[in-house]
Parts: structure tokens; C-alpha cells; sequence
């Protein structure tokens, strides 16, 4: 091929790739204004830390209303958002671990305080994990059981056509974005369309998903094989790439010349979090370890993004402080991070009001990583759209149920427990929204008189343990290890009004299992009726449901994240967990006599 149909080429995906991450960029910022105007309405009721939870409400009854009112709303959510929406989600982790860098040697307690925390926090996560799984199974369970209703008949499958069929590569929409010029590079490498692939069902032969529709008409592109391995390699870690180059070029200049160290920041961070999520994905493709699955699998969990990125930006900050002599540590880590929300900082520039905690208005590049956690939160409103039915359904007023019932137990019952260990009051406390999303936890926590540094350890060790266990628990249970393909059914309307579109497929495979024992079959949790291990390829058992439940409510952001990424059944029920369990723990640590009661509690 010519070299000028190869740079044209190159050119063209280049671009492709410009415009989906600056379609990225513009949902990251109208996402912000949603949660700034919803914040200052929020704000005559000094609920202004509810908005990212109310805009992910909001924007999951405003998708679901425009697909009531026009059903090819899902094409064109599927067409150009969905990628980027996934993009998103697989990101926002990197701001779970900003809590965990800012803690500072003056906010750490003694070796005994640390060690009964320790003990508490062991105690209240596992009567949490255990009674919420157990009590949400049997819950579920037997309400089908009652009802008479099999678990493959009920309205919890996922709407037929929000969700796209996966690529081979669970995570390949973390770091890159599925465009028209990538897809013919696949189909030639194939040798044809997709619908011509050995593996395609006869019916997605004769009858293509709306995405992947061509006209047979129309004469087919020319195949052309880049096979240059430099460009191949600069494609592959551009990311990575790039974001050392601007560290060398922008951000140690800047920080030299001008003082001015948010650019570095950013680009180390960019750095540090983009090199672990691609070192987990290396690792588990490799064939390192093969030799022992159980070791391979322990491995590619330990090298968590989360964890990772803690560990280095931690030692980053401390070696940058160390540099800085006396009082370093406390310059670098206000230079990291303001501690206020972009939404914050825009009505005290509007109303030219300074914040008390934030009077110069700074905002570091650990602000950017949490305003990223916020935009993932609010764009999971998309998510939960995408599997509407399971959230209408006798499921999900269950889910709600059992999470209003499992806050009031863990706000009262945890700080009962670590008062009965020795923790002192303002520690208890912060026992009393240990598995609250970053957002909520903080205010919650703040109104109750709890130690918030103690609480964020507490937040985020919950979801960094989660992620930890979630490969292996999970496959016990049956739930993350979903051979075969998930038949996305769909109810008798959704039949009549396009019956011309193929049921689809969904292969769900966990990132972890697919890799190592994709073949492996589910083992039933020992104290649960095998009659509740419904096959979870045609519809969600209850064991399904609870495991999201348990996840939402212990798990918080983090857990709903890896369940999404995942592409796991129970992410819908987590997520609507998640938010139905934060709002009850800010009620019940905020509100009257709940309020009272909690802390005569921890004065005992």
C-alpha cells in the first residue's frame, strides 16, 4: 500500500480518537453543571452534597422518560455515548485514591487507636458483608418462591437494545474507543464483516445488531494492514506516552520557572494511574504464572489500579515534600488537592464569597481526580438506564427495601460495636458512614462529629478490600464467572414495537476469569438452596441480586465501578443500592432525633 493511503489512515483514526476524547471532555463538563445548578438548588436545604447523587437520579429518569417517548433514544445512546459513558467509569478510580494521599502524620492516631480500629473495622465488615448477602438472598428468594414466579419469567433482564455486544477485551474501552476506522481494521484482520465471523449465530447473520448494519449495496472499503511496529507501539501506549512527554516538556518547567506544580501533578498522576490499569490488563493476557492459576489470579488482584496508584502518588508526595524541607508535606499535599468541589468553587467565584476551608479558591490535580469521581457517579444514571427493567421490578423495590433496613442497622449497630472495643467517641462515629460514597461520607460524618480522616481510611479500605476479594468471592457464588453469552431478552412490548431487531448478546465474562479459567463452572454458596442458582445466563437469580446488594451497600463507588467494568449482572441492583444506602445514612446522621440518638450513643 502507498505511504500516503498509510499516514491517510493513521491520520483519520487519529482524529477518530481526538473527537471521542473531546466527547469525553464535554460529558465530563456538562456533567459538572449539572451537579453545580442542582447544588445551588440544593443549597436553601444545605444539602448541596446530595447534587451528584440526585443528578444521577435525574439523569436516569430522563433517559428512561426520552426511551418512553422514543424508543431509538437507546440507538443513539449506544451509538455515541455508551463507549464514552464506559470510558468514564473506567476511570473514575483514580479518585478513590486521593483520600488515602492526603492523609497527613498529624491526622494519623497511636499504634492502640489504629489497632482497635482495625479490630472494628474487621468486626463490622464482616457481620455487614455476611448479614446483607444472607438476609437479601433469602429475602429475594423467597418472594419468588411466594409469588411462584420463576426468576427467568420476571421483568429483570436488561433492555434489549442499550446494551452493545462485547469485544474480546473486557477493558478495552478503559484506555481506547471503538470507531467506525478501528472496526474495519478488525474486520480486515478477519478477512470480512463481523456478521461473517465462524462464531456469529444464524441469526446475527441474517439480521445485524443496528450498530454494525451495512448495506449490502454498497461496495465494501479497501483492507489496509499497518504493519509498522513503531506506530503500532506508539498507538498501543500513546496514553502513556503522553503523558510523560507533557510531565517533561509542561510540567517541570512550569514548576521551575513559575511555581506552579498543578500541571506536574497531573500529568504524574495521569502517568501513575494509566501505567498501572495497563500493567493489570498486560499481566492478565500474559503467560506469566501460568503454571499456577490460583497464584496468577492472587497477583493480577494485587496489582489493583486503586492500590497501585495510592501506593506511588503516596510516595510521590512524600518524596516531593522531603525535597521541600520542614513543613513540605503540609505545602505539597495543599498544593495536590483544595479539598472543595469544582461546584464549590464556582458559586464562591459567582457570589465572590470566599470558602472557609478553601479561601484562595486552589484547585490541584486531586481535585480533578475527585471531579472525575463525581462525573463517573452522575453518568451512572446512563448505567442504570441501561437495565431499567431490573430496576422496575419486584428486585429493585426489594433492593430499596433492604438498603433503608441495612442503614439504620449500620449506622447505630457500628458505632455500638466500636464503642464496645475502645474507640473513643469522634472515632466511633466515624464508624456511622464506613461504607458511604466519598460524597455523602464526608458531610455525614462532619454533622455527627466523627473524625473524617478516620472515616475516609474507612471508605476507602472498604472499596480497595472489595476490589481485592471480588474476583474470588464472586466466582464461589456464581456470579462474576457468566460463560457463554447473557441472552438480553426483552418483555412482549418491546417485541411489538421493533421485531425486526434480533435479540442480543452480551458475553460477560469476568476480565480475571475469561483469561485463566474461563471454563470453570460456578460453585453454589454452601448455605443456599440450589433451587436459588438459577442459570444466570437467562436472567438474574436472586443469589444475583443480593451479591449486588451486598456489594452496593458494603462496596460503595468502588464496588459498583468493578461490577460495571466487569460487566457483571448484579452492577444495576449495586449501583441502586449504593445510592438508596447513602441517602438513609445521611437521613439518619443528620436528621432529627436520629441525629441525637447517634451520638448520645457514642457518649456512653
Amino acid at each position: 500500500m502507498a505511504e500516503s493511503s498509510i499516514w491517510r489512515l493513521r491520520w483519520n483514526r487519529a482524529i477518530a480518537q481526538g473527537a471521542g476524547y473531546l466527547l469525553v471532555a464535554i460529558i465530563c463538563l456538562a456533567s459538572e453543571l449539572l451537579i453545580w445548578v442542582l447544588s445551588r438548588t440544593l443549597a436553601a436545604a444545605r444539602l448541596e452534597f446530595f447534587s451528584t447523587i440526585v443528578g444521577m437520579a435525574v439523569l436516569f429518569a430522563l433517559s428512561t422518560a426520552s426511551w418512553v417517548m422514543w424508543k431509538k433514544t437507546d440507538d443513539f445512546y449506544r451509538r455515541w455515548l455508551k463507549t464514552r459513558v464506559d470510558f468514564i467509569n473506567a476511570h473514575l478510580g483514580v479518585g478513590f485514591s486521593v483520600p488515602m494521599i492526603m492523609l497527613d502524620q498529624d491526622e494519623m492516631l497511636n499504634g492502640g487507636e489504629i489497632g482497635r480500629v482495625i479490630c472494628s473495622f474487621i468486626a463490622t465488615n464482616i457481620v455487614s458483608w455476611v448479614a446483607v448477602f444472607l438476609l437479601s438472598v433469602v429475602a429475594i428468594g423467597g418472594v419468588a418462591k411466594l409469588t411462584s414466579q420463576s426468576p427467568s419469567r420476571k421483568g429483570s433482564i436488561c433492555s434489549k437494545k442499550s446494551i452493545a455486544p462485547s469485544s474480546t477485551d473486557d477493558r478495552v474501552s478503559s484506555t481506547e474507543f471503538e470507531y467506525d476506522a478501528e472496526i474495519k481494521r478488525t474486520r480486515c484482520s478477519q478477512g470480512g464483516s463481523s456478521s461473517s465471523s465462524p462464531q456469529a449465530s444464524d441469526t446475527e447473520k441474517q439480521t445485524p445488531a443496528p450498530d454494525q448494519e451495512t448495506s449490502n449495496n454498497e461496495h465494501p472499503e479497501p483492507c489496509y494492514h499497518d504493519e509498522s511496529s513503531s506506530w503500532g507501539f506508539f498507538t498501543r501506549h500513546f496514553p502513556i506516552l503522553l503523558s510523560l512527554t507533557l510531565g517533561f516538556l509542561v510540567g517541570i518547567p512550569l514548576t521551575i520557572t513559575m511555581h506552579e506544580e498543578r500541571f506536574f501533578d497531573s500529568f504524574t498522576l495521569w502517568f501513575i494511574w494509566i501505567s498501572s490499569v495497563r500493567s493489570q490488563r498486560a499481566f492478565k493476557k500474559s503467560q506469566i504464572c501460568t503454571f499456577s492459576t490460583t497464584l496468577k489470579r492472587g497477583l493480577a488482584t494485587l496489582m489493583n489500579p486503586v492500590l497501585l496508584t495510592t501506593l506511588f502518588m503516596t510516595g510521590y508526595t512524600r518524596a516531593k515534600a522531603s525535597i521541600l524541607g520542614p513543613g513540605g508535606l503540609a505545602r505539597t499535599l495543599k498544593k495536590f488537592s483544595g479539598g472543595s468541589p469544582l461546584y464549590a468553587l464556582w458559586t464562591a467565584a459567582i457570589s465572590n464569597t470566599p470558602l472557609p476551608n478553601n479561601p484562595s479558591g486552589w484547585y490541584g490535580a486531586g481535585d480533578a481526580a475527585l471531579s472525575i469521581l463525581e462525573c463517573g457517579i452522575l453518568v451512572w444514571g446512563f448505567k442504570l438506564s441501561e437495565c431499567r427493567r431490573q430496576i422496575f421490578s419486584t428486585a429493585g423495590l426489594l433492593a430499596i427495601i433492604l438498603c433503608t433496613i441495612a442503614a439504620a442497622a449500620n449506622t447505630f449497630l457500628s458505632v455500638l460495636v466500636s464503642r464496645a472495643i475502645g474507640l473513643r467517641a469522634s472515632e466511633a462515629l466515624s464508624f456511622a458512614a464506613r461504607s458511604t460514597t466519598l460524597a455523602l461520607a464526608k458531610p455525614a460524618t462532619e454533622a455527627i462529629g466523627g473524625n473524617s480522616p478516620v472515616n475516609a481510611m474507612l471508605v476507602v479500605s472498604n472499596g480497595i478490600l472489595g476490589q481485592l476479594v471480588y474476583p474470588f468471592i464472586l466466582d464461589k457464588l456464581g456470579v462474576s464467572n457468566q460463560d457463554g453469552d447473557i441472552v438480553v431478552a426483552t418483555d412482549t412490548q418491546d417485541s411489538a414495537t421493533d421485531e425486526s431487531t434480533p435479540i442480543q448478546t452480551l458475553s460477560s465474562r469476568n476480565p480475571i476469569s475469561s483469561s485463566i479459567d474461563s471454563s470453570s463452572d460456578p460453585v453454589p454458596f454452601p448455605l443456599i438452596p440450589k433451587s436459588w442458582h438459577q442459570n444466570i445466563s437467562t436472567a438474574d437469580s436472586p443469589v444475583t441480586v443480593a451479591a449486588g446488594i451486598a456489594i452496593g451497600i458494603n462496596g460503595a463507588a468502588m464496588g459498583v465501578s468493578y461490577l460495571y467494568e466487569t460487566r457483571s449482572r448484579a452492577a444495576p441492583y449495586a449501583a441502586l443500592s449504593m445510592m438508596v444506602f447513602g441517602v438513609m445514612t445521611v437521613v439518619f446522621t443528620t436528621v432529627e432525633p436520629f441525629k441525637s440518638t447517634l451520638i448520645s450513643l457514642a457518649s456512653r
